[in-house]
């Protein structure tokens, strides 16, 4: 076995973030504390100071980008997949990111000072706060709602349109009020009580909320939110109990950890593009593979295939659906009229009413009618085809197959004379050497020959046939019970009940005693075992009495079932089905057995 070398972690098996990725944001947001224990400072103190206040405004800006960037892609991924999990999500970022911009402008004096010496530490403390809020909230929205009803477009406008509102209103509340509360306290244990609200909430809150969001839509971009609580929770931290005035060493290193924290989803969906484009690509792959299998089938099979968009009216007819009607591939056109133009006017109503109950009721379509060939003779095609419907379940296109079946009509027409012909006779009281005169059904040699008959015609055609063999169960008790005429009638019930269960052209033989045989032409085990499943219940509907089980006593049957041909001629399916109603006997009687290939060896 190949071993696996992908540094990829992963989370329930779900898609996830690299390990090296993960470990990197761990490295960064302990770097801060690293210098500082060892005596590293990277800022000034002092508020007024130009380089310090650059960097601030660099360092927010540049969070700021990253939101706007992770909602943008949230957007796109949205158009492309309609997962209104990113873009909400995203929303929720570019709302906090609106708040960082506010901030900004406050710290480069683009909007108004009501309280000069609070205001800028004061937007401060909301870029943090707001933040936090946002995509706690964005995430619990998501979680209240199960996927499968998510609403769309609208949700997401809806959502968006919020969070942006709370953002605005916010900012604009902030430049009203002239006098905003103080919210750094350097000489106590706690320099920024305020932050201590975010840190709470991302650790109280968040983890729980965005691990479980993160199990219920597993995707590289929900691991990248999770993730990214590692840097908004020591982004809380260096706040609330390090950084004790503006620009502080641990100021500029919390708005840093802000661009991690941004960053992370960011990257996320970054990965996440690229696994769907992975996937896309795999997924074309396998289109082009299916579609050279499809045009290698196509070219292989016998049948004629088409294809019929209904939403156009087009249609594709395969090479061998013309040849099929004698036609070269440029001499009939790919249009519905070709197909209506060669259908014989007998079956016309037939054939389409088959196609409309298909469509609106989906039931199968399998219909034979006559095509007129090339040399303006008719034969008889089988047509199967099954409907392609979109999500609101209609219709939008339909493909199958036709199937040149002249002989097969042919031999059914002769198995149906002979049938007419036999039911004729029995109305006019003629006694027929091939009829066994008590049940009316075919005697053993007749029935014999008709097997034999249509067991070398399936050899020459390669179609199927069913023998069935059955016989009453507990017959004897019911002659040593009720007599041997009370025994002629039950085996006259019996054998209508079989007749009834049967088409026109099934051939019906009484084998000898209690034993019935039947055969039915172009039919496939499936098929058998209908037919026997048919013949079973009529028996037991029929509730015929059987005196010899008591009052309430009734006759019933057993059955085996095989289908042929068979290696060795009829015999030998006979054989089978023989088998196969002997397990049904020593397993119970009343019930029937399907004998396989595998039973038979």
């Amino acid at each position: 076995m190949q071993r696996h070398t992908d540094n990829t972690s992963q989370v329930a098996g779900s898609p996830a973030l690299p390990t090296w990725l993960i470990w990197s944001v761990g490295a960064v947001c302990a770097l801060p504390l690293l210098l500082h224990l060892i005596g590293v400072e990277s800022a000034s103190s002092a508020a007024g100071d130009a380089t310090a206040t650059v960097t601030h405004v660099l360092l927010d800006w540049t969070a700021v980008c990253a939101a706007i960037m992770t909602a943008a892609l949230a957007f796109i991924h949205f158009r492309i997949t309609r997962d209104v999990t990113t873009p909400v999500i995203g929303m929720a970022l570019l709302s906090a990111g609106c708040m960082d911009a506010f901030h900004v402008l406050a710290a480069v004096r683009f909007i108004g000072e009501p309280a000069p010496d609070r205001l800028l530490p004061f937007t401060s403390t909301l870029s943090r706060l707001f933040p936090a809020i946002i995509l706690v909230s964005g995430v619990a929205l998501m979680l209240r709602r199960r996927q499968e009803t998510f609403p769309g477009k609208r949700f997401v406008t809806y959502a968006s349109v919020g969070f942006v509102l709370a953002a605005t209103l916010t900012i604009q509340i902030c430049t009203w009020i002239p006098r905003l509360p103080q919210t750094i306290f350097p000489d106590s244990f706690v320099t920024r009580p305020y932050d201590l609200i975010p840190l709470l909430l991302f650790l109280g809150a968040g983890i729980p909320l965005f691990t479980l969001f993160h199990r219920r839509h597993r995707s590289l971009f929900t691991h990248a939110l999770l993730i990214s609580l590692i840097p908004a929770i020591s982004m809380g931290m260096y706040m609330a109990f390090g950084s004790s005035a503006q620009f502080d060493a641990h100021f500029h290193a919390a708005h840093a950890l802000k661009i991690v924290m941004y960053g992370v989803p960011l990257a996320g969906l970054l990965l996440e593009y690229n696994r769907s484009f992975d996937d896309r690509s795999r997924a074309d792959q396998a289109r082009r593979e299916t579609e050279a299998r499809f045009e290698l089938a196509v070219r292989g099979t016998n049948d004629g295939v088409w294809d019929w968009d209904t939403q156009t009216n087009e249609v594709w007819y395969a090479p061998r659906f013309k040849e099929l009607l004698g036609y070269r591939e440029d001499e009939f056109p790919n249009r519905l009229e070709s197909f209506n133009d060669h259908l014989h006017p007998d079956d016309y109503n037939e054939t389409w009413h088959a196609i409309e109950t298909h469509l609106r009721h989906s039931e199968p379509f399998d219909v034979e009618s006559r095509l007129r060939t090339r040399d303006g003779q008719y034969r008889w095609f089988r047509a199967r085809g099954i409907a392609v419907r979109n999500e609101a379940g209609d219709p939008v296109r339909m493909a199958g197959s036709i199937q040149d079946i002249t002989d097969r009509r042919l031999a059914i027409d002769q198995l149906e004379s002979l049938s007419k012909r036999l039911a004729q006779s029995n109305t006019e009281f003629a006694v027929d050497a091939r009829i066994d005169p008590l049940t009316k059904v075919l005697n053993r040699r007749a029935w014999e020959e008709g097997v034999s008959i249509e067991d070398e015609r399936s050899r020459r055609h390669d179609r199927p046939y069913v023998v069935i063999i059955m016989d009453i169960d507990h017959f004897k008790k019911f002659n040593d019970t009720a007599g041997h005429l009370a025994g002629d009638e039950c085996l006259e019930q019996v054998s209508a009940c079989i007749r009834n269960s049967c088409r026109m052209i099934d051939v019906v033989g009484r084998y000898g005693g209690e034993e019935f045989v039947v055969l039915l032409p172009e039919t496939d085990p499936a098929g058998g075992e209908i037919v026997a499943r048919r013949i079973l219940e009529t028996v037991r509907t029929t509730a015929i009495p059987h005196p010899g089980l008591g009052p309430n006593g009734l006759v019933t049957i057993s059955l085996g079932v095989a289908a042929g041909p068979g290696p060795d001629g009829w015999k030998t399916v006979l054989d089978r089905a023989d088998k196969a109603l002997y397990r049904a006997k020593s397993d119970g009687r009343d019930r029937l057995v399907i004998s396989t290939l595998d039973q038979a060896a």
